[in-house]
């Protein structure tokens, strides 16, 4: 039995769980961190996969197997202690956790919808992002119902591109997001979930046409070994002023005692067109580092 509920309480944030139909456990969908309830939340028809969390509140409980009444609804497999989800068709479906003698531990219902629209912030001037040429970047999009409530699940959505777009990975845990990379030049990458439908404008560009770097106010922190991490947001620019998804610094200059971290690149659909780098340094002596994107570049004081 797992005690799921404590973790989350511990960490600050209140999850809301299904009581069962027969008060013998709690459903929540996962990872969640506020209303996970069963009975309020709706998974994305035609390919939403999820997870629910079981947590049975008598330890002399226990369950081996699953009935489920509506197949066409979903799909359903014991995972452990947790049930996995495949939607199907909108529609309702009663889950039945059992025993190992085939009797009734606890029911709960879950609920598949299909998707009004998709969802994603948008944080470009143009009609659509700018991206770095042949660059990995990713396009993140939430499913989510007419009255504005999201979808709990992913995998419903399909991504296809234009020639100049290469779709390189669309099977993330947890979320509905491609990471693709764009020839130079005009593209377009398209998202499909039922009646749901987004046509994202790329423009890609060519390194060479990044004219600006600027940097954040760096961020320190203490590690236990007593050296401090720095980090800092890099946006790359071009001429335009147009912000560039997909940049990532090529450093150089640090000093022997300064050592770079893995870079992690902002998300379309999620914020600015940013790349967050990291440093650890000994202490703070006035050390810099060089960033260089195509023929732009701009100095960092650590």
């Amino acid at each position: 039995m797992k005690i799921t509920a404590f973790a989350v309480m511990a960490s600050g944030c209140i999850r809301t769980e299904t009581l069962g139909q027969y008060g013998n456990a709690q459903f929540a969908y996962q990872p969640c961190l506020f209303d996970c309830s069963i009975t309020t939340s709706s998974i994305a028809a035609g390919g939403g996969r999820a997870t629910i969390d079981v947590d049975l509140l008598k330890p002399s409980l226990s369950w081996s197997a699953i009935s489920n009444s509506n197949p066409e609804v979903a799909q359903v497999t014991k995972n452990g202690d947790d049930i996995d989800i495949l939607a199907g068709i909108p529609g309702k479906t009663t889950v039945t956790l059992l025993d190992a003698n085939n009797r009734v531990v606890d029911s709960t219902v879950i609920t598949v919808d299909k998707t009004d629209r998709l969802d994603f912030k948008k944080s470009w001037t143009g009609a659509g992002p700018t991206v770095l040429a042949d660059a990995a970047v990713k396009f993140h999009v939430s499913t989510t119902r007419v009255d504005g409530d999201p979808l709990v699940g992913s995998g419903a959505v399909k991504f296809t591109g234009t020639e100049a777009i290469s779709i390189v990975q669309t099977n993330f845990e947890w979320q509905d997001a491609v990471e693709f990379k764009a020839s130079e030049g005009p593209a377009t990458l398209t998202a499909d979930c039922d009646d749901a439908r987004v046509e994202l404008a790329i423009n890609s560009v060519a390194p060479s046409a990044i004219t600006q770097i600027t940097f954040d106010t760096p961020v320190y922190s203490t590690q236990e070994s007593g050296s401090e991490r720095v980090t800092v947001d890099v946006t790359a620019k071009t001429a335009t002023g147009e912000a560039v998804y997909g940049a990532r610094c090529e450093w150089s200059g640090l000093a022997l005692h300064v050592t770079a971290q893995n870079p992690v690149a902002s998300v379309i659909g999620e914020g600015p067109a940013k790349t967050s780098a990291s440093f650890l340094i000994p202490n703070r002596n006035g050390s810099t580092a060089i960033c260089t994107i195509g023929t732009a570049s701009a100095t960092l004081n650590l």
